[in-house]
């Protein structure tokens, strides 16, 4: 072993974990794609229905947890993670918004209103209340509930290295100390198996959504036909992007192309606001705020609605799948911020960014469904569609089409890319066993190979439903675990004042 490996204390075991749990993922959803997928549909339903109300009400907890966390006096705390580095607001504002909003966004700020105006909530009972519903439905599922849970992990991390600068940034290591017996030490692995498999599932999820948009958006703009060499091209490329910057670090690495993301993100949902219906978009846009605002708590209460467990459930199961990897990584590069900086920051800036994207792209959309011929709603519930081509129409009737969706497609990678060297850095940094170290290279490597071939594999030989499920039935033993994570947050709070 290599000095580089003797001086640095990282387990092998966790990595070994990791790539163990990579295979066996990968073997288990591809040995039976269709039947898979149908079971662990079937099985996500029926805990949907049973912890409906859990969902709906451990979500609201969590926001006004985090708020009111970041009001008191505690707000003031101040991270400190010893060798970590300090960031700017700017690029830590960036490095958050990357991290927790993948390609996926662009897919689904286009479109989402369309599924919900063909499938409304049973509050919608009038034609003008389904349309006010399916616009602020898509703000209120991609906005501060989203961005509470993603917090509350990062939080919990934070203030566990603050007071020990020894603890791992792993679920085992901040909230079951113990190792003594045979039966601490499952309990610490089965929480490591829950963080990983997290992670895992929600690279191959956010993939498997967002690749066929920037395949469909690539060939679009190129003017070429579709093909699997495009594909491999790209995939190739997105790997060298997001390996190379996960390579180079958080400094060099992940906050370069971070910032280069929120800057793109900006400049291009700008260029829709102006050159698309300006008035039309204000307009429905501060409806739709007043809508969500006023019906905000309803809606984060609302039982009993299978509009609610398709969606509302799903998307809280979704946000909390993918809260470890997110929360790790907010603490990982909060070196130097106060608990409500933390809080106040992740919550507003990601509600803000995801919300205008909502509003601005959302509404255009509609807007070409209204008046321009462009029947949104009615493509997706055609038999075959792929909603991945729809969002492609939708910016391809945008000023310089082909050029734009370049552009869009140049933006979607980006952001798949900086997701992955979020996800990468995050799972190289939880197999060292001090959360003060840096992660090495040649493990963020390893990682970002894995976070790849695995997603890619069970991309083209169709097992993303199947992963997708996987996530968010990871969800529900995660609700137990936010609730030892609120525990673990009001006792370290204590600890800290109290010295």
């Amino acid at each position: 072993m290599s000095n580089q490996y003797k001086k640095i204390d990282w387990s092998l075991s966790l990595l070994i974990t990791t790539i163990i749990l990579s295979i066996g993922l990968s073997t288990y959803v591809l040995y039976s794609p269709i039947e898979t997928s149908k079971f662990l549909s079937e099985i996500y339903w029926n805990l949907s229905k049973i912890f409906e109300s859990t969902f709906q009400y451990g979500a609201l907890t969590i926001v006004c947890t985090l708020i009111l966390l970041a009001l008191l006096p505690s707000g003031n705390i101040k991270v400190d993670l010893g060798n970590r580095p300090v960031h700017s607001f700017i690029s830590w504002s960036a490095m958050i918004f990357a991290a927790g909003m993948g390609a996926t966004l662009l897919y689904w700020s286009s479109i989402e209103w369309a599924y919900y105006l063909n499938d409304p909530p049973k509050t919608a009972i009038t034609e003008s209340l389904k349309m006010d519903y399916a616009r602020s439905y898509s703000i209120f599922h991609w906005g501060i509930t989203g961005w509470a849970i993603y917090t509350l992990p990062a939080i919990a991390f934070a203030l566990a290295v603050t007071l020990d600068k020894e603890t791992s940034f792993r679920f085992s290591s901040i909230l079951y100390k113990s190792n003594k017996t045979n039966v601490d030490k499952l309990i610490r692995f089965a929480l490591d198996l829950i963080f990983i498999l997290a992670v895992l599932s929600g690279a191959g999820t956010s993939l498997g959504l967002s690749f066929p948009m920037i395949s469909a958006g690539v060939v679009s703009a190129l003017g070429i036909n579709p093909s699997n060499i495009i594909d491999y091209v790209v995939l190739l490329f997105c790997f060298a992007v997001f390996g190379s910057s996960v390579y180079l670090g958080i400094s060099k690495g992940i906050k370069v192309l971070s910032n280069i993301n929120l800057i793109l993100v900006i400049l291009f949902i700008l260029f829709i606001f102006i050159v698309g219906p300006t008035t039309y978009i204000i307009e429905n846009s501060l409806e739709t705020i007043h809508f969500t605002v006023k019906n905000f708590i309803q809606m984060s209460v609302a039982t009993d609605d299978q509009f609610v467990q398709s969606w509302t459930i799903f998307y809280w199961a979704w946000w909390l799948a993918l809260a470890p990897f997110v929360g790790s990584f907010i603490a990982n590069i909060s070196n130097g911020r106060t608990l409500r900086e933390m809080i106040m920051g992740s919550l507003i800036i990601g509600t803000i960014i995801c919300s205008l994207y909502f509003l601005i792209l959302g509404n255009y959309s509609i807007y070409q469904s209204e008046f321009n011929g462009l029947d949104i709603p009615y493509l997706l519930n055609a038999q075959g569609t792929d909603p991945a081509s729809v969002v492609i129409q939708v910016i391809n009737t945008l000023p310089y089409g082909s050029f734009t969706v370049g552009v869009f497609s140049i933006i979607a990678i980006i952001f798949l890319c900086t997701t992955y060297d979020s996800a990468a850095y995050v799972l190289s940094s939880s197999t060292m066993n001090k959360g003060s170290d840096e992660p090495i290279k040649s493990l963020r490597l390893v990682y970002a190979l894995i976070l790849i071939v695995q997603p890619a594999l069970l991309m083209y030989m169709g097992g993303v439903d199947s992963v997708k499920w996987m996530l968010v039935i990871v969800s529900i033993p995660l609700i137990f675990v936010n609730m030892m994570l609120i525990y673990s947050i009001i006792k370290n709070v204590r600890k800290i004042t109290k010295s």
